[in-house]
């Protein structure tokens, strides 16, 4: 977290709302952005939390409107004594090879990693790709960070996480 001082410095004008939507969705208004919104984060990446946050937040929020469960869904806090809570992702797991499925410590999907709420009129669909940097997808940033096996491990997650928002597109969006 020590880098992102640096980052908004160089290229966020000095004085500009750090809250502008534009700057980051994670303040957008639930009815500025579209009824479906899907979020993929890589568990290694500075900004998966931030996103994380939105998905728990768009999720609670259709929830209320709509008076279904979701409505419960707590929000993430990185200040939380609470690791479920504070970590996005998990400190202990490994993935398996080309698996994007994590399971919590009762064997079902630990919704840290994905979860997908929907009501009548929208809904969000929230993954977070394990044991990936930012760029898992996009072939010249995984040849550029990483070996043999972390590049095939990227590429077989990323054909998951694509066919899975494809999926999620054909069947609930579209």
């Amino acid at each position: 977290m020590t880098l992102i001082p640096s980052f908004n410095w160089s290229y966020i004008p000095y004085g500009h709302n750090l809250h502008d939507p534009i700057l980051s969705p994670s303040f957008a208004d639930r009815n500025s952005l579209p009824p479906f919104v899907g979020l993929v984060a890589a568990e290694l990446d500075i900004l998966a939390h931030e996103n994380w946050q939105l998905a728990c937040r768009l999720a609670r929020e259709g929830g209320k409107a709509c008076g279904t469960a979701a409505a419960n869904r707590g929000i993430p806090d990185p200040k939380s004594d609470d690791k479920k809570w504070s970590i996005c992702g998990s400190e202990d797991v490994k993935s398996e090879f080309g698996q994007i499925d994590v399971l919590d410590e009762t064997g079902k999907p630990d919704d840290r990693f994905g979860f997908e709420e929907n009501w009548e009129d929208g809904g969000v669909k929230w993954m977070l790709v394990p044991d990936v940097l930012h760029g898992f997808d996009n072939k010249h940033v995984r040849e550029y960070l990483g070996g043999e096996d972390t590049i095939k491990d990227a590429e077989a997650k990323t054909k998951v996480m694509m066919d899975r928002l494809g999926t999620w597109l054909k069947t609930v969006v579209w």
